[in-house]
């Protein structure tokens, strides 16, 4: 057996160098996109317990839309989320019992995003939950 050379260890060296300088962006760029991904999941489900707790409160007699809002706010805000709004398809006094109240939150992605904005910029979770009013 031929031992390597000095010549031969350096030019496997550089050819590891070279195969190092490909790779690394482009696992730079998966594992980013991985960490937004799974922001994003984050972020939805966030959205969706807001809303569930939101719709949790509705039931309470003599609540408010105030009183939506500020449930909704402690669970977002708990989960360092920012710039999200709530919305109903009507305002919680005229729901009736028998009728549905629809929860929605919305979260814009952008001003939660954890590596870069420009990846999922623009796009809003929105997520919903509907309830059936009842009598009290």
């Amino acid at each position: 057996m031929v031992a390597p050379t000095r010549k031969s260890k350096s030019r496997v060296k550089g050819t590891a160098t070279v195969e190092f300088a490909l790779v690394l962006p482009l696992f730079v760029v998966m594992t980013m996109g991985t960490i937004e991904v799974c922001r994003a999941i984050y972020l939805r489900q966030a959205a969706k317990i807001g809303a569930y707790e939101a719709a949790r409160v509705a039931f309470v007699p003599g609540a408010t839309s105030e009183d939506l809002s500020l449930q909704c706010e402690s669970i977002l805000e708990n989960r360092k989320i920012s710039g999200y709004w709530l919305e109903t398809n009507r305002p919680l006094a005229d729901v009736q019992a028998g009728e549905t109240l629809t929860i929605s939150v919305h979260v814009p992605f952008d001003e939660n995003s954890v590596v870069s904005p420009w990846v999922l910029r623009e796009n809003i979770v929105t997520e919903s939950v509907s309830v059936l009013m009842e009598g009290f």
